[in-house]
């Protein structure tokens, strides 16, 4: 199993929900810092940050 974000990253603030879809991607959204990120497979390494809050998103907490 690999590592995961740190705790501190300021675009994964109070993560609430991980998503791993059909495709193989990871997906986090951080409630507190308004993003939905898409992560290695290993969880330790942000590859895109697919929903930032200038896109209007606001405390996501799923991804389907």
């Amino acid at each position: 199993m690999g590592q995961i974000l740190p705790p501190n990253d300021p675009d994964l603030q109070s993560p609430i929900c991980v998503r791993l879809t059909h495709a193989g991607l990871m997906l986090e959204c951080g409630q507190d810092s308004n993003t939905i990120l898409q992560v290695d497979s290993k969880g330790s390494r942000k590859s895109a940050t697919l929903a930032p809050l200038r896109d209007g998103f606001y405390y996501p907490s799923s991804v389907y």
